[in-house]
């Protein structure tokens, strides 16, 4: 075997740093493209297996907050508008087990049901529920939402015999003990009963 010259054994080292290089190179991104790496990538984006949300440190998305602001602002919007009122689909048959009749009487209801309830036509619904009564020992509103849950069982189980598709009335407050009961949809009022000795709803006397 000849023996390599000078020049001849340069260009053979040059050649075999060059293809350890080439190797150095191909070790290096196969690393970085190996299982363990992207399964680390993949285990940062995955949901919190117990909670199955995403992981946001300390801070939660604010999507549920901005969809209940929302909701709110909009079921809200009819304070602005002035109380229209209708007794169409009112509840005047029959009467209760009390002996009340249902059906109110031509003098009640222009004496009493109409007064009060034509009286708040100007006013738009946010004035209606910041009214104020005084006549008890503290200020309390003067026509309010009431859950129909918290009314006689009697008064319920009639709502619910008439289909009226919300578990809020609302409740106008007229002369004296005088009650009329409704629901509210948009910036009208249904009425559906009067109430005239406060019976739908029992509370202390010093506080009708």
């Amino acid at each position: 075997m000849s023996r390599l010259s000078k020049s001849e054994a340069r260009l053979l080292r040059k050649e075999a740093a060059s293809q350890k290089k080439q190797v150095k190179s191909a070790v290096l991104v196969s690393r970085s493209k190996s299982p363990r790496l992207e399964q680390s990538t993949a285990e940062k984006l995955e949901p919190n297996a117990e909670t199955k949300t995403p992981r946001y440190g300390n801070q939660m998305p604010n999507v549920q907050k901005h969809e209940a602001k929302e909701e709110f602002s909009q079921d809200r919007s009819y304070l602005s508008r002035n109380l229209t009122w209708s007794y169409d689909n009112s509840d005047r048959e029959g009467s209760w087990s009390w002996g009340l009749q249902r059906q109110w009487t031509d003098n009640d209801f222009h004496s009493k049901i109409g007064t009060i309830l034509d009286s708040l036509r100007g006013n738009t619904w946010k004035e209606i529920v910041e009214m104020i009564c005084r006549d008890g020992q503290r200020p309390r509103a003067r026509h309010h939402v009431q859950k129909i849950n918290s009314v006689m069982v009697e008064v319920q189980d009639r709502w619910g015999f008439l289909n009226i598709e919300t578990d809020e009335a609302f409740r106008f407050r007229s002369t004296g003990r005088w009650r009329l009961w409704g629901y509210r949809t948009g910036s009208h009022f249904f009425l559906i009963w009067h109430d005239p000795d406060h019976t739908f709803y029992k509370v202390d006397k010093r506080n009708t």
